[in-house]
């Protein structure tokens, strides 16, 4: 019952935050941006964490900025989007703060981070969870390479037997 709920906050969240996007997207294309103009940068957290700098903020066209996104504790960085695309990098920590620069600003820009429960509290975990995902991939798929073998090898032999 705890996952649905979240799930139900964190697409509340979403939902917010694209039609803050679409809103403010809206206003931007209104006013015909020219290099002289300042670009507004929306940044937003769902519950459970936060991102620095938060807020709707103006910033120099063509201008760059930093943001951090920090997960609660008991918690993890479940996405990071920039107007719409993940901006996480591979291998990242996902309980740590999470620091990234978006760099040459010159238009509306959203960012927007979510996060998720850390399973049973153990900050290790969530690691342990995807290896586990991994793993059971892949014993899924060499169990249906060994049972593909099996039923050919068998198929082959009744096809000699009959010739």
């Amino acid at each position: 019952m705890q996952k649905s709920a979240f799930g139900i906050v964190v697409l509340i969240v979403i939902s917010i935050t694209l039609v803050a996007t679409v809103h403010c997207g809206a206003a931007q294309s209104s006013t015909n941006e020219t290099a002289d103009s300042n670009p507004i940068v929306t940044a937003s957290a769902a519950v459970d964490g936060t991102i620095s700098p938060n807020g709707v903020f103006s910033i120099s066209y063509g201008g760059s900025q930093v943001f951090t996104a920090t997960p609660d504790k008991g918690y993890a960085i479940n996405q990071v989007l920039m107007n719409g695309t993940s901006a996480l990098r591979a291998g990242v920590n996902l309980i740590s703060p999470y620091s990234f620069t978006v760099q040459n600003i010159t238009g509306a820009t959203t960012i927007s981070a979510t996060f998720t429960v850390v399973p049973s509290g153990d900050p290790s975990s969530i690691m342990t969870s995807y290896q586990n995902q991994l793993i059971f991939v892949v014993v899924l798929v060499l169990s249906l390479l060994a049972l593909a073998t099996l039923y050919y090898r068998r198929h082959r032999k009744t096809t000699d037997l009959n010739q």
